[in-house]
């Protein structure tokens, strides 16, 4: 018979520096070749470990919403349908951590980073991206009592980004977005010609129009012309769509829900080249007129999704440049050359320029409303699914130009490749998962509905959009974790009733015993200034110690069954949730009352020269909520005839 005493090695108290001497997996090599009788048994003599604290994860447990927006319930955002943004669904660890056998434990070092992972994976708003790190949220720990090192919650704080930086021609790769492909093009520093009579529909993919007063310039000087049967066009902003297949085969890149076949009575629909062009908020030429469209819904009965909005940019005192009427691009008298884009958070203003580089006003929100303008004279408040908008251009007849001049977008922001975008762009982001009916959700609220003309907080079916400050923070928005379901947050216009859906889109939310924020379930920001948000949980996680450990012996030759996972192990001994004096947590001693002994199988004697523990769940998972010092003894000895 043999007592084998085996250990991790301590590396200056830091044994996650080495992979073999973690408290939870190491190797004890010997000096000498250990060997071991023919038909020897082992078993567990005792284990001593310290256990930390640890949060015990789950699907059930793990779920929350981060929403960044003006906060819902003030007097600019009473319901959430008044808000242009929405919830978005986050899980700590973003999810990989507990699909594979449904459990993790974490320790407080891991679940920090892992609810850092949660967060960042549903932040999605530009002005938090940024291209060196997911997003500029940071998540830490409270542990700020000088008398007591007892973590008290976590810190989340989300910093704006503010700065902006302008692209150019060179930078501008145009693609081919057409219906089934069709168009024919060549493209040389931001600008496009058509080669075919079909024209081209193109989007410079390359960076989105930035909310801090970001601008994007078209030169349409070519595009114009007197014939009017060749010149239709259009430029603008769209979000990125996936290219997606009708019944007939024919491809586009379009919203699932966007309805090309609706056209409210006496409205034009932006036509290029026989194909409706789709836009979140475009310019362009119908016969000899100047059309302004901008994506939305119209409940005037005639509908499903969304459809291309006309604009009423003239007729009215509003704007006293077009009072007359649709401008005449035909003759183009005052000699317009340029389209300028300016986002201004939710705000979108569109000038034209002419040839001596001065600047009208073709439409917008703010002002024209100032001036008496009505629900369809405005331009409706950018929303969630069209946070990332990037140019688009299109034309027809053969030689016709378009010119990209300059964009400007946040200096922190990625540059777009089709495999990364859908991890920080909504949209791209809910086309990937199936989720675009919480997009449709957004888009149909009333502010954005040019057939409701009497909700909201005066009755007019306008929203008031939410600007930027001078400094380039968004006024107003600011970070809010949810964490149990919320009737304020998670009900819409829409989905209204618990469903599938839940409690709206809230109603998933488990996480408020983990997060800190008990009784909280919606947080309350300490301050939110300068484009900075910080929130602190209102009390300590409530962590648990609740899955029994199992020690494995790797490198012998023992044979158990692991019918949880339905395998062959190498598992010789259970470790309760209790130790022997009746502790879950911290410094833990085991020996079992009646040690039970598994047979090596080994008909021959066996030459050992390492001894490799691992600490695992039942799933074989490691547990590394170990730490410190580990201390395993096993005992050998001939098996019992």
């Amino acid at each position: 018979m043999s007592l084998v005493i085996t250990s991790n090695v301590s590396l200056d108290d830091r044994p996650e520096t080495s992979e073999v001497f973690k408290p939870y997996s190491y190797q004890n090599p010997l000096l000498n070749t250990m060997r071991i009788p023919a038909n020897s048994e082992i078993c567990l003599q005792s284990a001593k470990i310290n256990k930390n604290g640890v949060a015990s994860l789950t699907a059930a447990n793990s779920n929350f919403n981060h929403y960044f927006g003006v906060e819902v319930g003030t007097a600019l955002c009473p319901k959430i349908e008044n808000s242009t943004q929405t919830p978005f669904t986050a899980v700590i660890g973003a999810g990989q951590l507990f699909r594979e056998g449904g459990r993790a434990e974490r320790n407080m070092d891991d679940l920090t980073l892992d609810i850092s992972d949660g967060i960042n994976a549903s932040a999605f708003n530009p002005s938090l991206i940024n291209a060196a790190t997911p997003t500029s949220i940071a998540v830490t720990q409270n542990r700020t009592s000088a008398s007591s090192k007892a973590l008290e919650g976590f810190n989340f704080t989300a910093t704006q980004g503010k700065t902006i930086v302008k692209k150019g021609t060179s930078t501008a790769v145009f693609t081919d977005i057409s219906v089934n492909q069709r168009g024919g093009f060549t493209q040389n520093a931001g600008v496009v010609t058509s080669t075919t009579t079909t024209g081209f529909h193109v989007q410079a993919k390359q960076y989105p129009i930035a909310q801090a007063k970001g601008s994007v310039f078209f030169d349409i000087t070519d595009l114009n012309g007197d014939d009017v049967a060749k010149k239709p066009w259009v430029v603008g902003l769209s979000r990125i769509n996936r290219r997606i297949s009708n019944n007939a085969g024919v491809t586009r890149e379009i919203p699932e829900y966007f309805n090309s076949t609706a056209q409210k009575a006496g409205r034009k629909m932006p036509r290029v080249g026989g194909e409706i062009i789709y836009g979140d908020i475009i310019v362009g030429r119908s016969g000899t007129d100047l059309c302004v469209w901008q994506s939305g819904v119209d409940s005037d009965g005639r509908l499903g999704g969304t459809k291309m909005n006309e604009i009423v940019y003239y007729g009215g005192d509003f704007n006293t440049t077009f009072k007359a009427g649709k401008y005449n691009l035909q003759t183009n008298s005052d000699k317009y050359e340029k389209v300028k884009f300016t986002l201004d958070n939710e705000n979108m203003k569109i000038e034209l320029i002419d040839e001596n580089d001065a600047v009208v006003l073709l439409a917008d929100f703010t002002t024209a409303l100032s001036k008496g303008g009505v629900k369809e004279n405005l331009t409706a408040p950018i929303c969630a699914p069209k946070m990332a908008m990037y140019p688009i251009m299109a034309g027809r007849t053969i030689g016709t130009t378009a010119e990209f001049d300059e964009l400007f977008h946040y200096t922190n922001y990625p540059t777009w490749t089709e495999d990364t975008y859908t991890i920080y762009d909504w949209w791209g982001y809910s086309q990937k998962n199936n989720l675009t009916q919480w997009c449709l959700e957004v888009e149909s609220r009333f502010w954005n509905d040019f057939g409701d003309t009497s909700s909201g907080i005066n009755s007019d079916g306008l929203q008031i959009p939410v600007l930027s400050a001078a400094g380039g923070e968004l006024v107003g928005y600011q970070s809010t974790i949810i964490t149990a379901p919320s009737l304020e947050y998670g009900l819409s216009k829409t989905f209204s009733a618990p469903s599938a859906h839940g409690a709206g889109i809230t109603g998933n939310a488990t996480a408020s015993r983990l997060l800190g924020f008990l009784n909280t379930p919606v947080s309350i920001p300490k301050s939110n200034t300068a484009g900075v948000t910080i929130t602190n949980s209102v009390s300590p996680p409530i962590l648990s110690s609740d899955a029994s450990l199992f020690i494995r012996l790797n490198n012998f030759t023992q044979k158990t069954i692991n019918a949880r996972q339905g395998t062959g192990s190498k598992i010789i001994a259970h470790l309760p949730r209790f130790d022997n004096s009746g502790n879950e947590l911290g410094g833990l001693y085991f020996e079992p009352n009646t040690p039970t002994y598994i047979s090596l199988g080994n008909t021959d004697d066996l030459l050992i020269n390492s001894f490799d523990i691992d600490f695992v769940y039942d799933n074989e998972t490691l547990c590394t909520a170990l730490s410190g010092k580990t201390v395993v003894c096993l005992h050998i000895r001939d098996k019992l005839r």
